[in-house]
């Protein structure tokens, strides 16, 4: 039986650095080998400071499965991380599934954790080899001049400086100002016509793209874009595509393309300064009428209340109206509806700004959400079960999709703009290097004739 009790209390001290290291591996992320924060928790268990022990194991896990989320979504800090959080239960049903697995995996181990009866003298000798190989490491790296180690260090540690120190300096009290951002290079040429006061088409639409990546493939990249380069020279000119890197959340993106500006954190219910030279402000000057549209809530990114500060004058989200479809990769209505909704707006002869936050090919990227399938992955070498798959494919039906819309007669003599807001959401970091590259989106600026 004492064997047994060792036997146990080895597997339990290994188990949970176990855990996040084959969560790591299976989704090609980067993680250290050994996080000496669950042997610490484990060592204060052993000795009876229960609710210590178990404080102390809540930090890590959280800091643990927050600092291999940070690989994947672009999300750096805890005040955004909770921000996100507060609207699990309207994202879609994948999220909320793997939300609620998780949150009773790690139920289920504080509770078990709590109760079991550990070896203090197993404990003690994995404590002390702990923090050997911790010392050793530190030394070597010293003397070496690299900074962190690779091997054994504290998650928890790591997370806390994250949030307060570098790129990632705590803003978390309340809404603070804009910041100047450069903006996209087709963006830019817009506010350059602006500025110089030159000519500008009647009417023009602005579309940031949910997720518009750009694939390593030219091959599949020229498929996504099929229904415009078959246009060209036709129902469309000048066509220009280009693409950046861009790491940020969509909101970012947004702000970015249309007000040449940063927000410091995501609380934006409350500011109302830096929206003055945003581009519905400076065209709403020029006698535009400007609307934007997005198919899911106006909560989201407090998008009803900084829109209008924006120079929106309409805005039409999914609670604005009695919509006729329902889309699921982020819950809200259909890209194709929203493009109807866009289209008969489009008939109207006044002057207009036209704004168009896509909602369809956000993460997980749901097979429901295609209406047309354009792109065979296999034929290029993609897994057609992946999320890059769905993706690219989400991808190809909204150009099949704009192409449709752009070809009615009120789009003439109109001028679209397309950015990405952020590389695709991929959990698989593996798969994503061998299909996108890197962190580009695509951006692209086209006359329709």
């Amino acid at each position: 039986m004492r064997g047994a009790g060792n036997i146990k209390t080895i597997i339990f001290v290994t188990f949970i650095n176990l855990f996040y290291l084959l969560a790591a591996w299976l989704l090609g992320l980067n993680r250290i080998w050994l996080n000496i924060d669950y042997i610490a928790s484990i060592f204060l268990l052993s000795y009876g400071f229960k609710k210590t022990g178990l404080c102390l194991l809540i930090f890590a896990m959280v800091s643990d499965a927050l600092l291999l989320m940070g690989q994947v979504f672009p999300f750096f800090r805890l005040d955004e991380i909770i921000y996100i959080l507060k609207f699990i239960f309207i994202s879609s049903l994948y999220y909320q599934l793997v939300f609620g697995v998780v949150l009773i995996i790690f139920i289920l181990i504080l509770f078990y954790y709590g109760r079991l009866a550990w070896n203090k003298k197993i404990v003690q000798y994995c404590f002390l080899l702990t923090a050997f190989l911790f010392s050793i490491e530190t030394v070597f790296s010293g003397l070496h001049g690299i900074t962190s180690n690779a091997y054994t260090r504290s998650l928890l540690l790591n997370f806390t400086e994250k949030q307060f120190f570098g790129f990632n300096q705590s803003l978390y009290a309340s809404s603070q100002q804009l910041k100047n951002e450069p903006v996209s290079p087709t963006a830019q040429t817009l506010f350059n016509q602006i500025q110089h006061n030159e000519v500008l088409p009647n009417k023009i639409l602005f579309i940031v793209a949910e997720s518009l990546g750009v694939p390593k493939q030219q091959a599949v990249l020229d498929n996504i874009l099929r229904p415009l380069l078959l246009q060209q020279n036709k129902a469309i000119s000048k066509l220009e595509v280009k693409h950046l890197s861009y790491l940020m959340p969509t909101v970012y993106g947004e702000l970015r393309e249309l007000c040449h500006a940063q927000p410091q954190n995501l609380n934006l219910r409350d500011l109302d300064k830096g929206f003055e030279n945003c581009l519905p402000n400076k065209l709403k000057k020029l006698n535009f009428k400007t609307s934007a549209y997005h198919g899911a809530l106006s909560i989201m990114y407090d998008r009803k209340d900084w829109y209008p500060r924006a120079g929106f004058e309409k805005t039409f989200f999914y609670e604005s109206k009695p919509w006729k479809s329902r889309c699921y990769s982020f819950p809200g209505i259909c890209d194709t509806e929203i493009s109807d909704a866009i289209a008969e707006q489009f008939k109207s002869n006044d002057k207009q700004f036209v704004y168009w936050l896509t909602l369809n090919s956000h993460a997980p990227y749901d097979l429901r959400d295609i209406q047309y399938d354009l792109l065979k992955c296999e034929e290029y070498d993609i897994d057609a079960n992946s999320m890059s798959c769905r993706n690219l494919k989400l991808q190809a039906q909204f150009f099949y999709v704009l192409s449709k819309m752009i070809q009615q007669p009120q789009f003439s003599n109109t001028q679209v703009i397309i950015v990405g807001d952020h590389s695709p959401i991929i959990f698989d970091q593996t798969e994503k290097a061998n299909v996108f590259d890197g962190n580009k989106v695509l951006m692209l600026k086209f006359n329709v004739k």
